[in-house]
């Protein structure tokens, strides 16, 4: 029951010049972005997505974002 589109997750990532991450895929239908900076030891992550809560596809969508910061040592 339900759409074939809430089990597909599929992505991909660019790392450039070291300290640049971008992203982006298909999460149940939805196209998700995101990007990430890597200075040292301070990382810093942000992501933009859509979910399904829905049975099919565009049934109940809910968008949002999510920020990571982190030190590593």
């Amino acid at each position: 029951d339900g759409s074939i589109w809430k089990m597909v997750h599929a992505g991909a990532e660019l790392k450039l010049l070291r300290v640049l991450n971008a992203w982006a895929g298909l999460s149940q239908g939805y196209f998700t972005f995101g990007a990430g900076l890597d200075l040292f030891v301070v990382d810093l992550n942000l992501a933009v997505f859509t979910r399904e809560l829905g049975a099919y596809l565009g049934d109940r969508p809910s968008s949002g974002a999510s920020l990571e910061f982190a030190i590593r040592l």
